[in-house]
C-alpha cells in the first residue's frame, strides 16, 4: 500500500526532526562542557555527562559496558577533587542508608570546582506523607506496580502506595509480617512514621530497585549544610545550572519527587 503522505512531506518532516536533535544536542554541549556526573544512571544516559554507577553484571548490561564504576556505599567517587562541573544523582539516594549518603555529599564537594552543582532527585516524603493522608486519586499512576504482582487497586489504601516509595519491603502484601506496621501509620505524626517505616532497612544488591530511606528538603539541607555554600528546593527542570536543565532531565516521575541543588 502506498504511503498516505508525499515523500516530500515525509523527507521533511525526518530532516525536521533531525535538526531538532542536532540544535538539542548543540545547545547541550554548550552548557555541558568539561566533566559532568550522571551518578546511579541506571540504563539512562545523559548527553555530555559520564555515566557513573555500581559495579555489578547487571548495570554493565544497562551500559553496555561503558561506565565509571563507583559504590555509594563502598568508595569514593573516582575523581580528582575540584575536576567536575556539575553532578546529577535522580532517584538513587532512596536506595541508599544515611551514613553513605552523607559520606556522598561530602565527597561530592570535594570533586566539585568552586561554584560547581550537585542536583539530587528523591520521593519528596512530606509530600507523599501529605496526599496520602486521605482518600484521593493521586496514586493511580502507580497502581501497575501492584497489579504486576497480583494485587488489587481496591485491596490497596493510601498507606500502601506510600509505603512502596519509603520502604518497598515492607508493603504489608509482599510480606504479611508487616500488616500491623501499616495499621500503626495512622496514629503516627509524619517523623514517627518515617522512622517506623525505614527501621532496620538496609540496601541490598538483589533488589536494587527497593527504596529503604525517606528525604525532606530540611533533611537533605541539615546534612549537607556543612559541605556546600548555597541549597536551594528546586522545581523540574529549574536547576541553577544550565547543564542541568534541558529536555533530557528531571524525567522520572516528576509527579512525586524533590529537586535539590547543591552549589560548591
Amino acid at each position: 500500500m502506498a504511503s498516505p503522505f508525499p515523500n516530500r512531506l515525509v523527507a521533511g518532516l525526518r530532516s525536521s526532526a533531525k535538526a531538532f536533535r542536532d540544535a538539542f544536542r548543540s545547545e547541550n554541549n554548550n552548557a555541558r562542557s568539561g566533566l559532568n556526573l550522571n551518578v546511579g544512571s541506571g540504563g539512562y544516559s545523559i548527553d555530555g555527562f559520564t555515566d557513573v554507577d555500581i559495579p555489578s553484571d547487571w548495570y554493565r548490561d544497562q551500559h553496555g559496558g561503558s561506565f565509571a564504576p563507583y559504590d555509594m556505599r563502598k568508595g569514593k567517587l573516582p575523581f580528582k577533587n575540584n575536576t567536575v562541573e556539575n553532578i546529577y544523582c535522580s532517584h538513587v539516594i532512596e536506595h541508599i542508608e544515611d551514613i553513605y549518603v552523607n559520606r556522598f555529599f561530602e565527597d561530592a564537594s570535594s570533586v566539585l570546582k568552586q561554584g560547581g552543582v550537585l542536583r539530587v532527585a528523591t520521593p519528596d516524603a512530606k509530600f507523599l506523607w501529605n496526599v496520602s493522608s486521605f482518600e484521593n486519586s493521586y496514586w493511580d499512576w502507580r497502581s501497575s506496580w501492584f497489579s504486576s504482582r497480583g494485587i488489587r487497586r481496591q485491596d490497596c489504601t493510601q498507606y500502601d502506595f506510600m509505603t512502596r516509595e519509603i520502604s518497598t519491603r515492607k508493603v504489608r502484601h509482599i510480606d504479611r509480617s508487616f500488616a500491623s506496621l501499616h495499621d500503626e501509620l495512622d496514629s503516627l505524626n509524619f517523623d514517627e512514621a518515617m522512622c517506623l517505616l525505614i527501621q532496620g532497612n538496609e540496601f541490598d544488591l538483589s533488589m536494587v530497585g527497593n527504596h529503604i530511606n525517606y528525604w525532606t528538603f530540611d533533611k537533605i539541607r541539615s546534612m549537607a549544610d556543612r559541605y556546600f555554600s548555597y541549597i536551594v528546593e528546586s522545581k523540574p527542570n529549574g536547576s541553577v545550572s544550565a547543564a542541568l536543565r534541558g529536555r533530557d532531565m528531571d524525567l522520572k516521575q516528576p509527579q512525586m519527587s524533590l529537586y535539590v541543588d547543591l552549589i560548591k
